[in-house]
């Protein structure tokens, strides 16, 4: 199956997949549009509590959204068919209170191979169709293989956000943090199967990025449990279940940010972040023209078919991908070397190698994209000028208190020993281990930076 370039242009437009999405489902609640955590309302003269979670949703022809309260037993029936709604006030807050509705679920059927997945999703004209390519797999097999783990880098207008924002809009459970703390972090891995960490962070205290270099680094380690570093309770801990999250980052080539005066992702974050992200950096951007009178809810009509087969066929990949084996076994992945400080990355590749050869229509352009593949990670790595040490030259670089401080502040070091209940000495076994074991104790400190 073909669509032309034309027809994929107009199908593909965020506006064309919104009306899709409002004229099929338009009373469907998804995970995605919880907001927050577990929580409760009062209600009722005798002040019964009611423990559940808040929904937002915007309905067609709505121009403000209507917020909803589903119980906690019921939140395993989304998506759900909203039906029966009893308005309450709580706290000096109105909500829906849902009393009724059925869990609803897309059949996945095999309608679409994994190849005209990619070749029919997405803006068709780009400067560089291979890096785009390579780009549209990769978003698409985070979202339905689940725990996959990148970075991409590019320049401005590549189309990164449009394919991830379309893709979401279909498929759901997906999110795009800007300016990323802890409580996003937690509260996005806890609704969704794919987090996208969109441009640096920029603001927030250092206490808090330790602690979001924390979860970045468990979620890196493919994790199936993250714990809400962002809040203590009384004996009990709030924990995600991860082991279907996939985590990526985006952001533009250095230069944009050394011009500007602003620090770069490496700069930014600890080493063991950066070697936990496979990193690409692809070039070109899209070359999108649209008729300035396009009635995007008649595309949505006339192509609602399609777009069902599409949800439906990518469904099945993520129901599926667990069975699937590499179809080009005999091709030899070991040509591709990492460092053994990229163990993590020799295995992404691996991974993602398997993903390339449902796409590729034979061995040769298998090879191709491989190659391709390869050396836009090796771009990025000479760009940076980064030549990763191996784990035991790291060993034998001693951390000590105060060279950490200069690092992180002595302060702030103080108020987690403070935490912590430990002394200077226990505090730099604590550092030495982390270094030694490539990772950082739960409960001890956050972030171990590369000494030099």
């Amino acid at each position: 199956m073909k669509i032309d370039k034309k027809d994929q242009m107009l199908i593909w437009h965020t506006k064309t997949i919104n009306s899709f999405g409002s004229q099929n489902f338009d009373n469907i609640l998804y995970p995605d549009n919880i907001v927050g955590t577990e929580t409760y309302i009062v209600v009722g003269e005798d002040k019964k509590h009611i423990e559940g979670y808040v929904l937002s949703k915007r309905h067609k022809k709505d121009s403000t959204n209507t917020i909803y309260f589903l119980r906690t037993q019921d939140v395993d029936k989304l998506p759900m068919i909203i039906s029966n709604v009893q308005k309450v006030h709580s706290k000096g807050n109105v909500y829906n209170l849902l009393t009724g509705g059925n869990s609803i679920r897309i059949t996945p059927t095999k309608e679409l191979s994994w190849r005209e997945l990619i070749e029919n999703s997405g803006i068709p004209e780009h400067t560089n169709p291979i890096h785009h390519t390579l780009y549209k797999n990769k978003v698409l097999y985070g979202r339905t293989k689940g725990q996959v783990f990148f970075r991409t880098i590019t320049e401005s207008a590549f189309g990164k956000d449009k394919y991830h924002e379309a893709i979401r809009l279909l498929l759901h459970q997906m999110c795009n943090l800007s300016d990323p703390t802890t409580p996003k972090l937690f509260y996005s891995a806890c609704h969704n199967r794919d987090i996208r960490i969109n441009e640096l962070p920029e603001s927030g205290s250092k206490a808090d990025f330790i602690k979001l270099c924390n979860s970045l680094m468990r979620l890196g380690d493919g994790t199936t449990i993250l714990d809400n570093r962002s809040r203590k309770t009384e004996g009990t801990s709030e924990v995600a279940h991860t082991e279907k999250l996939s985590t990526s980052f985006t952001h533009n080539i250095p230069k944009y940010y050394t011009d500007r005066g602003q620090k770069t992702f490496e700069e930014i974050f600890p080493y063991n972040v950066v070697n936990r992200y496979y990193y690409n950096l692809y070039d070109g951007f899209l070359e999108a023209s649209f008729p300035n009178d396009i009635n995007h809810e008649e595309l949505a009509q006339k192509y609602a078919e399609f777009i069902k087969k599409w949800i439906k066929s990518a469904l099945w990949y993520e129901e599926n991908w667990h069975t699937l084996k590499n179809l080009f076994p005999d091709t030899d992945l070991t040509q591709y070397s990492f460092p053994p400080t990229e163990n993590r990355f020799k295995d992404h590749f691996i991974d993602f190698a398997r993903c390339l050869s449902h796409y590729a229509k034979d061995e040769i352009e298998y090879k191709m994209l491989l190659d391709t593949e390869y050396a836009s990670h090796m771009r990025y790595r000479e760009l940076i000028g980064q030549h990763p040490e191996t784990e035991e030259v790291m060993m034998n670089k001693p951390v000590t208190y105060k060279e950490f401080c200069t690092f992180e502040g002595e302060k702030d070091v103080q108020e987690y020993m403070k935490e912590l209940n430990i002394g200077e000495t226990t505090f730099n076994d604590y550092l030495k281990k982390s270094l030694r074991e490539g990772d950082c104790f739960e409960s001890g400190p956050g972030v171990i930076r590369r000494l030099e």
